[in-house]
């Protein structure tokens, strides 16, 4: 019974060394533990069933001495025979099932090591194209990693422009904003302007009508100066009647003797008063006649002046014609201006929006391109990772190996245990015909 219990606990440890070093093994390879550590475990596993075997190695050699002591005895002794037969046969039945187990087992372990050959085989190709992916990934990764390196390179550059494009943009809505204050400024000198140009044409028309009143006054000065000097002309010609009839009448007076005196003294004075009239005409004449040249020369000026005044006021209409022009220009350019420095100020924000963009750009590049090359570094970690499980498919392979040769020299040691079991039953008919004979 002894030696039945401890073959069923070799059995039960066997299997259980052998089922958890290959569980170790791969819950080791989907934990990512290094390679020495699964070697270490199968180590441990097939040493311990070595071990195992050796002691049932020992186990049945002690048996055989057993046998070999109890048959001694049995000659020796009859009742010491019958118990040591029934002993005998226990530990034939024993033996029996303890080689009928080992090969149980010996049929388990090879299950096992077929199934070990089939899983390397399964991971040294799994292995191989996982292998040939990650190659392929890798080297994908490294052309996205590159490809994001240089988008994120082009991205800065273009922030850069669009940061230069931002400045000129910010430069021109400052210039068109000077410009539209300036040229408001401008809007306002030209309203003043004009309304003094509206003043000067008013000073003008009026100045022109009062050059034409003049001009009106000095022509009829004129010809009333010249019916003054018509006038004079008669009192001269009424002067030199006079004198002619007084000097007729101081020659009748003459004759009359002195009857004719006092008419001669009236007549005297006569004279005088038509000499004295004739004088103060030919003076009141010349005076007349400078007066009237002084007219016409002033007639002469105030004609001119009235045609430099209507020429002023022409002068001042076209003025004041192209000044409205401009005017309408410049509210068509004020508001152009507005227009301008409108569309600059939505540039300038669209501008910043792009900006603003591009560096949301930049930033989720530079974070690709650290990512992929994260990637690439965690992609070539778990190309080594696959290096490592190759090889440790092929050291699987090699333990595979060396476990069906352990097999094989376990199946000769099942022969030699098969040879004891036909020894040992041999031996219990001997002893079955000894007891039997002396009986």
């Amino acid at each position: 019974m002894i030696l039945k219990n401890i073959l069923i606990k070799f059995r039960i440890n066997t299997l259980l060394i052998i089922l958890f070093s290959f569980a170790a093994f791969f819950a080791g390879k989907v934990s990512g533990l290094p390679g020495y550590v699964f070697e270490v475990v199968i180590c441990l596993g097939l040493g311990s069933a070595l071990f195992l075997l050796y002691l049932l190695t020992g186990c049945i050699v002690q048996f055989d001495s057993y046998i070999r002591k109890s048959m001694a005895s049995a000659s020796e002794d009859g009742a010491t025979g019958k118990r040591g037969l029934f002993i005998f046969e226990e530990l034939a039945q024993t033996i029996k099932e303890f080689i009928d187990r080992v090969k149980g087992i010996k049929r388990e372990l090879k299950i096992v090591s077929e199934e070990a050959v089939y899983l390397s085989e399964q991971l040294s190709r799994s292995v191989k194209d996982a292998d040939s992916s990650y190659n392929q990934i890798v080297e994908s990764i490294q052309n996205v990693a590159g490809g994001a390196e240089h988008q994120a390179t082009l991205s800065v550059e273009s922030k850069e422009r669009l940061s230069d494009l931002l400045d000129k943009s910010n430069s021109t809505l400052a210039r068109a904003q000077r410009t539209g204050k300036g040229f408001k400024a401008l809007l306002d000198v030209l309203n003043n302007s004009s309304d003094t140009v509206k003043l000067l044409m008013e000073n003008i028309t009026a100045s022109s009508r009062q050059s034409e009143a003049f001009a009106r006054d000095m022509g009829e000065l004129t010809e009333k100066s010249r019916k003054i000097s018509d006038i004079t002309v008669s009192v001269e010609n009424v002067a030199e009647q006079t004198n002619l009839l007084a000097l007729n009448a101081a020659i009748e007076a003459a004759r009359a003797g002195e009857h004719g005196r006092g008419f001669a003294v009236v007549a005297q004075e006569i004279r005088k008063l038509a000499e004295e009239s004739k004088v103060l005409a030919k003076n009141i004449g010349e005076i007349l006649g400078e007066m009237v040249d002084g007219v016409n020369k002033n007639l002469e000026n105030t004609e001119k002046n009235l045609e430099r005044s209507k020429k002023d006021v022409a002068q001042a209409q076209q003025t004041r014609v192209a000044l409205e022009n401009v005017f309408n220009t410049a509210y068509e350019l004020e508001k152009e201006i507005a227009e301008i420095e409108k569309n600059a100020s939505g540039q300038a924000q669209e501008v910043t929006k792009i900006v603003d963009s591009f560096n949301d750009i930049v930033r989720v590049t530079e974070e690709t391109s650290a990512a992929s090359q994260e990637v690439a570094a965690a992609s070539e970690q778990q190309k080594a990772t696959l290096e490592e499980l190759s090889r440790m498919a092929a050291y699987l392979k090699d333990t595979q190996a060396r476990l069906n040769e352990i097999i094989r020299s376990f199946g000769n040691d099942m022969v030699l245990a098969e040879d004891k079991q036909k020894a040992v039953e041999n031996l219990l008919d001997v002893l079955r015909k000894t007891a039997a004979s002396k009986k």
